[in-house]
């Protein structure tokens, strides 16, 4: 039996020291032309990362990525500018990123840094988005994410990225959630029959509805005994934070229609969603 595991089942275990002391240990880290004091960075979400936060990290000397979710980023840049700090944003690969781009090169405001982030970076609308910002933001260090395969990580990097962001976490329903499925793989679609069946009842075999309106059989079964709080949206049943949203923007609803919906819908997780910008996409 497949057994898997989390951060609770696993302990590093350490082997003998061979420094005497921590400060010959060095966790610096090189991005571009800059150097970072450790390896680490938060994670560029709406709760986790505000403005005050990007000061507080650049001034000592640590990396940070601002998110994207209702802000500014030309004000951005030109007030962390004005306080001689490096400058690092979030972009999406959308049309509404690209006149803030544009607005960027108008003023002379180079980020120092640019992460395009989206929910599946393995797409056809990042590769887009890295050639226009190798084009036209050389000097920028572009950092592109989220996948979660080699083959992912090699195309970012062949399609013009910097660094890669590596890893989709496994945000899910609650246990009673429906799903639904189809009860027999027929060939005669006119005799089809479905069944919808709680998210905790899905056996493997099971052929399930995927967001892309197709059928799929089910390989393996993961359970996360997911300790966050639960987010409740609308009258859908409750998600965990890291759970992603079909979503178009408000602003973009009038030029919306059926056949051009790919064009402006994205994912965005639950924890991101923000009422004032996004409608949720029914599938």
């Amino acid at each position: 039996m497949e057994k898997h595991f989390d951060y609770d089942g696993i302990n590093l275990i350490p082997k003998m020291c061979i420094v005497k002391s921590r400060s010959e240990c060095n966790t610096g880290v090189k991005l571009g032309r800059f150097t970072f004091n450790i390896p680490v960075v938060p994670a560029n979400m709406q709760s986790v990362i505000n403005e005050e936060l990007c000061i507080k990290l650049a001034s000592k000397g640590y990396f940070y990525i601002m998110h994207r979710f209702g802000v500014d980023n030309v004000k951005f840049v030109e007030y962390m500018r004005s306080l001689s700090l490096y400058t690092s944003i979030s972009i999406g690969v959308n049309g509404d990123s690209y006149p803030t781009l544009e607005k960027l090169l108008k003023n002379n405001l180079i980020p120092d840094f640019i992460t395009v982030d989206i929910a599946h970076g393995h797409a056809i609308k990042m590769k887009e988005m890295l050639k226009y910002l190798k084009t036209y933001f050389k000097e920028s260090f572009i950092i592109a994410g989220n996948v979660s395969t080699a083959e992912g990580v090699m195309d970012l990097e062949k399609w013009g990225a910097d660094a890669v962001k590596v890893g989709i976490s496994p945000g899910c329903f609650t246990p009673n959630a429906l799903v639904k499925t189809l009860k027999s793989n027929l060939s005669d679609s006119n005799f089809m029959e479905y069944e919808i069946k709680r998210l905790n009842d899905i056996e493997i075999n099971d052929l399930v509805l995927t967001h892309k309106g197709r059928y799929r059989e089910v390989k393996a079964i993961h359970k996360y005994e997911n300790k966050n709080i639960l987010i409740k949206i609308n009258d859908l049943e409750p998600s965990t934070p890291t759970h992603e949203y079909y979503v178009i923007n408000k602003y973009d609803k009038d030029f919306v229609t059926d056949k051009n919906i790919e064009d402006y819908a994205y994912w965005v997780q639950a924890s991101e969603l923000d009422k004032e910008k996004h409608l949720l996409v029914k599938m």
